[in-house]
């Protein structure tokens, strides 16, 4: 597959996935969707698709969203600098960034497993492994990770009996959305990578595109995926306001 034909690809499962078209996600301009199972949360979760920014939001925030896009001159990707003018007594609580990786097949670079471990394909009777694994991180670690034997692949590294790095994927959009968690006392020794990397050739040879999603804060994750070949194409922001009592 040339380049040119896999940005398409890209474009075309997001475009299938939110019941548009390519041309309309490369248009300027902000598609709201107010979500029932954001009811209470005061979050925006914005994803910007091209020129296109799809805002998955509280449903108590859509005239607040509407308010701050009337008042930009012309189509624009909406922004947490568009909100504050709008917010009247509320205010933004907090801003978290965020990166959308894809892998083009000709760019992976693979890494092998670290000496002294051995990595397989998972199965379901890992679950107790990968319990224990989730167990000795942090509950952020574990929720921002994504990982479960329940996924459909996934790879896992064992320092003998113990499960110490994981990597999982799950159909998302029409892309294989790959998680990773590493134990804490085995980071920094490529074992994320490793794990990454067999996913990774998993999904060329299936073949499904791999999408990887961090933290911009996340510096190691995001390590992870530019090593293995992974290019940065879209950004997604979830900003978060202070309810009307919060100080």
């Amino acid at each position: 597959m040339r380049q040119t034909a896999f940005d398409h690809a890209i474009y075309t499962n997001w475009a299938e996935s939110l019941s548009c078209t390519v041309d309309h996600l490369k248009a300027p301009g902000t598609d709201l969707i107010p979500e029932e199972a954001l009811a209470g949360s005061g979050a925006i979760h914005i994803r910007r698709i091209g020129r296109r920014a799809i805002a998955r939001l509280d449903p108590a925030l859509l005239e607040i969203a509407r308010r701050a896009l009337a008042r930009l001159p012309g189509p624009a990707a909406l922004e947490p600098a568009h909100l504050a003018p709008v917010l009247a007594s509320r205010a933004i609580r907090k801003v978290e960034e965020g990166r959308l990786l894809y892998l083009f097949p000709p760019d992976f670079r693979p890494f092998n497993r670290p000496p002294d471990t051995k990595i397989r394909q998972l199965a379901l009777d890992d679950a107790a492994a990968l319990a224990a694994l989730q167990e000795a991180c942090t509950p952020e670690e574990v929720e921002m990770g994504e990982v479960s034997v329940e996924d459909e692949i996934g790879f896992g590294c064992f320092a003998g009996e113990s499960l110490v790095a994981v990597a999982t994927g799950f159909r998302l959009t029409g892309f294989m959305d790959i998680g990773v968690l590493t134990h804490p006392a085995y980071r920094r020794r490529g074992l994320g990578k490793a794990v990454v990397s067999a996913l990774c050739a998993w999904c060329i040879a299936e073949p499904a595109i791999a999408q990887y999603r961090c933290d911009a804060a996340n510096t190691g994750s995001y390590r992870i995926a530019r090593a293995l070949g992974f290019r940065n194409y879209f950004e997604e922001q979830s900003i978060y306001l202070a309810s009307h009592g919060d100080a």
